[in-house]
């Protein structure tokens, strides 16, 4: 990351213990808006904002004092009769008779803390994502675009890639060791039942299932770690 990005991030997200969070944040509205709609989303920042942007609106905005979510209105509702919010906030409802945006029917605006963000971001996010296919069809500000952050937005999802191919591979690995040993157990039940025909000869002292025993229990292993994983970059 050059320094100007480094920079950007230094401005918008100033406290060092909430930016892994509102950094995951952006990467997963990022995603969101890449997979949705992959050629109408944009990151900018002026001033006082950094802002994700999706066709004609802001969908994600970060300020020192405050975080703007926005979401599908209907998807809110439901999801707030279920779980209400943790916390206090504001915003502008569409029930109330008019979208906090006017080109995107159905756009609530919520206002919180950079503390509650985090938590109130995980338990929106289906309304939030369902926002963002409605944004997408929308047209793009000529302005907004020309104003994209681009070298921040490949830093973001560079490290979104990263952070799930590790994980991935480790999960990938497990699968095979746990399906390996599945696999071999079965044989073994089959062949000392006289069921299946086993090869071979025993090898007394020299095969005494030492990799059978550690197989498995390196692939537990590598599950637990990619579970810890997950938890820490969950907000």
């Amino acid at each position: 990351m050059s320094i100007d990005a480094f920079h950007l991030i230094e401005k918008h997200l100033p406290d060092v213990t909430l930016r892994p969070h509102h950094l995951q944040m952006l990467r997963a509205s990022l995603q969101a808006a890449t997979t949705l709609a992959p050629d109408r989303w944009t990151l900018t920042c002026n001033k006082t904002s950094l802002r994700v942007n999706v066709g004609m609106i802001e969908v994600l905005s970060f300020t020192r004092d405050e975080v703007n979510i926005v979401v599908d209105g209907l998807l809110f509702s439901q999801i707030e009769e279920r779980t209400p919010l943790p916390c206090d906030y504001d915003g502008i409802f569409a029930e109330d008779g008019e979208p906090a945006y006017a080109s995107v029917a159905n756009s609530t605006a919520i206002f919180v803390t950079p503390a509650d963000a985090p938590t109130v971001m995980q338990l929106l996010e289906p309304a939030h994502q369902a926002l963002i296919r409605h944004a997408a069809r929308t047209q793009v500000n000529p302005s907004v675009r020309k104003a994209h952050q681009a070298e921040l937005a490949a830093w973001l999802m560079r490290q979104f890639l990263t952070l799930q191919g590790s994980s991935r591979a480790l999960s990938m690995m497990a699968f095979f060791m746990l399906w390996g040993t599945a696999a071999q157990t079965v044989v073994t039940f089959l062949g000392n039942w006289r069921i299946i025909p086993l090869s071979g000869l025993g090898t007394p002292l020299l095969s005494i299932g030492l990799s059978s025993s550690l197989v498995p229990v390196i692939a537990i292993t590598l599950i637990m770690v990619v579970r810890y994983q997950t938890k820490v970059r969950t907000p």
